[in-house]
């Protein structure tokens, strides 16, 4: 994976300036299941029912091409919301705290809430909503999956923490 490098010992993905588009097989495993709207949340669950579920999580990746590709043509000023939705970590090699923290020195806009499912704690996930001004959800069945989508979007991001992004420079 030529986007995959190395830092402080661990190996990340490298996304913040040039998505990982060269990534293949299941670490590039994404797709738009529902059309972007504001509060989808039967949409997204019908997208969800689509896909067949598995294999690699490549979140850090999935995040990288939602902000870049399907905000594209979105302003950078408007608040919008990602609401990532999982039962396990990213295990592509990517680290969604540090590409939150590379996140938000150019796009405080963007919010990511995480919904875990049937999982205790990730705290690269709680970091990567706490970062993004996002919030972070507990499930543990499915069937508080429509409430808990409901919630997340009907609930105002919080202020992206100023020690994330106050002394860089864009």
């Amino acid at each position: 994976y030529p986007f995959i490098v190395k830092k402080n010992g661990k190996y990340i993905v490298q996304a913040s300036q040039s998505p990982v588009g060269n990534i293949c097989g299941s670490c590039s495993a994404t797709k738009q299941v529902a059309p972007l709207m504001p509060a989808n949340a039967y949409a997204l669950i019908s997208g969800m029912n689509s896909v067949n579920l598995g294999g690699s999580t490549p979140m850090v990746y999935g995040l990288d091409r939602a902000i870049n590709e399907d905000f594209a043509n979105l302003d950078k000023i408007s608040a919008k919301k990602v609401i990532l939705i999982t039962d396990g970590g990213e295990n592509c090699g990517g680290n969604p705290c540090e590409y939150a923290k590379q996140l938000v020195k150019s796009r405080r806009d963007v919010h990511v809430d995480v919904v875990l499912v049937s999982h205790t704690s990730d705290t690269t996930l709680q970091c990567l909503a706490t970062v993004t001004g996002g919030n972070v959800y507990r499930i543990n069945n499915l069937s508080q999956l429509l409430p808990t989508l409901t919630q997340s979007m009907n609930t105002e991001p919080q202020e992206v923490p100023k020690q994330y992004y106050e002394y860089y420079e864009e």
